[in-house]
């Protein structure tokens, strides 16, 4: 736990992994923990966040620094958020002046009311995957989520600019992006490589014994298990690998990747 002390005080962290610069925290502490998991918690409800020990977990299994310029960008943002136009033309002309081509998703382009002469193409996520070597994504958590899911089947890197809302699983503000993008296109960035989940909901049909899939897709964060909106109790038979691993009684289950869990709140 590293913190102030007894009394709660705000405190600035600048966070490093094997030498690597991660991010920069202010919170009233920090509690690194290992694959046992904390119990500090408990007893200092005031820190502000919990990380695990990036090796522990395996968060950043394959860390390294990154070497190859991207060339062809593309851009993804929450169409309908107000006030989009003005940061996308801000990363646009970072990303014309660092040499590289734009490509800008076509809900998001409408969204900040953005002209043909002002990107070199639109076009859904799809057709994006096609054209582009590097996404960024405008936008908080969700938003960086539901595209990293997306993508993830087609090996593209990305990397998420916070819009000012809660952004913990971002790199960048969107303050920083003309001082930091550039050299991130230019190839001085470094590499995480993050384990997911693919889950699947079977269904059996009636008087049948096998199984299909009725719901399949892949999670960068976690996976719940619940009876939906409203909180009602559950029995869950756990299996790990087709071995029994208990029997939960509970209002759900998060199952979460190392990069964390966003459900709990």
């Amino acid at each position: 736990v590293i913190s102030r002390g007894a009394v709660s005080r705000m405190v600035e962290l600048e966070i490093f992994v094997d030498g690597h610069y991660l991010q920069t925290l202010r919170a009233d502490g920090l509690i690194v923990s290992t694959p046992t998991g904390s119990t500090a918690y408990s007893r200092s409800s005031s820190i502000g966040c919990i990380i695990p020990h990036p090796r522990s977990y395996g968060v950043m299994r394959d860390m390294s620094n990154g070497q190859t310029p991207f060339k062809r960008i593309g851009l993804f943002g929450r169409p309908q958020t107000d006030g989009l136009g003005s940061p996308l033309r801000k990363i646009i002309a970072t990303v014309r002046a660092a040499g590289c081509s734009v490509w800008v998703e076509k809900d998001t382009a409408a969204s900040a009311g953005l002209t043909k002469t002002e990107c070199d193409g639109t076009g859904t996520l799809a057709e994006l995957t096609q054209k582009i070597d590097l996404a960024v994504i405008l936008g908080g958590d969700g938003t960086l989520l539901g595209v990293a899911r997306q993508l993830a089947p087609h090996g593209i890197a990305l990397i998420g600019v916070n819009l000012g809302r809660l952004g913990f699983m971002t790199d960048l503000d969107i303050s920083q992006v003309e001082t930091e993008l550039p050299g991130v296109l230019h190839g001085d960035y470094v590499k995480e490589d993050r384990s997911m989940l693919q889950v699947s909901v079977m269904r059996r049909k009636d008087g049948e014994t096998s199984r299909e899939a009725v719901f399949d897709a892949p999670a960068l964060n976690d996976a719940v298990i619940s009876r939906g909106a409203v909180s009602r109790m559950v029995e869950l038979e756990i299996f790990v690998d087709g071995h029994y691993l208990q029997t939960l009684r509970a209002d759900g289950l998060i199952v979460s990747t190392p990069t964390g869990s966003t459900a709990y709140s």
